[in-house]
């Protein structure tokens, strides 16, 4: 950017050295993003367990990882029962 500066704007250097022809015009496809009916058919065909996570990955932006990493406090409460059932 400060080598473009000198090249067009300032007028100090005739061309950039650093340029690569071809790499400033490079066009990214849009990726594909679900319509709301698409995100609730498929929340609709997932287990109730899962229904919520979907709308909340689709509709937040939160990446799967984020999504999911954190599990309700009823799962935690029950997984410390379990744990204290078995010993474990």
């Amino acid at each position: 950017m400060i080598l473009n500066t000198a090249v067009k704007e300032d007028e100090l250097i005739r061309q950039n050295p650093c340029r690569i022809p071809g790499y400033d015009r490079y066009r990214i496809p849009e990726r594909p993003v679900a319509t709301v009916a698409q995100v609730l058919a498929l929340a609709g065909r997932m287990p109730p367990r899962l229904s919520a996570l979907v709308i909340v990955a689709a509709f937040s932006g939160l990446s799967w990882q984020n999504a999911a990493k954190e599990k309700p406090a009823a799962h935690k409460a029950a997984q410390g029962h379990e744990a204290e059932a078995t010993g474990t």
